[in-house]
């Protein structure tokens, strides 16, 4: 009898131990589909305030959109806003989402987004990286003479801490 289940713990070890590779797996393709999903999120924002709002100069309160990303749970991951890497600076954005381990995701956007306090639109701007969770601020700008979605985390706007409008925006979910 003590042979039995010796052997059925073993057995049973083994199974489990064949099957981690595989939930290991599936956890980072969930990760990588939440962070396109993020993605997405952040797209259709950014174009839902071009299409119907006016930019506004800095310092005038604009169109604004507040976003919350629940980036996945114990996996390092980010979620990248920036010029596109060819240089073009056009009306595009690049948001590159990646999975530590796993191949980075580019998803290409026709709405130019650039992170809070650039003075400029210029294609070597630094971008935005986001590794934690958090809420992302998107607001319609001029920003150097051109109409664009600037990306503060939190209450950031620009060089400076805007507590005033922090309260009055919801978070779309």
């Amino acid at each position: 009898m003590t042979v039995r289940v010796l052997l059925a713990a073993v057995v049973a070890l083994a199974l489990v131990g064949s099957a981690l590779p595989a939930v290991e797996e599936a956890q980072l393709i969930r990760a990588e589909h939440e962070l396109t999903d993020d993605a997405q999120r952040i797209e259709a924002a950014a174009a839902a305030m071009v299409r119907s709002s006016d930019p506004v100069p800095p310092g005038v309160p604009g169109a604004r959109r507040r976003l919350q990303l629940d980036l996945p749970e114990s996996m390092d991951a980010s979620i990248r806003l920036g010029s596109p890497r060819d240089g073009r600076l056009a009306n595009a954005t690049t948001i590159r989402t990646q999975v530590a381990g796993r191949q980075e995701s580019i998803h290409s956007v026709d709405v130019p987004i650039i992170a809070a306090g650039s003075r400029t639109t210029s294609a070597d701007t630094d971008p935005l990286v986001l590794r934690t969770d958090g809420v992302i601020t998107l607001t319609y700008r001029v920003v150097d003479g051109r109409a664009v979605v600037v990306a503060s985390r939190g209450f950031k706007t620009g060089d400076r801490t805007n507590q005033t409008y922090a309260g009055s925006v919801p978070v779309d979910g």
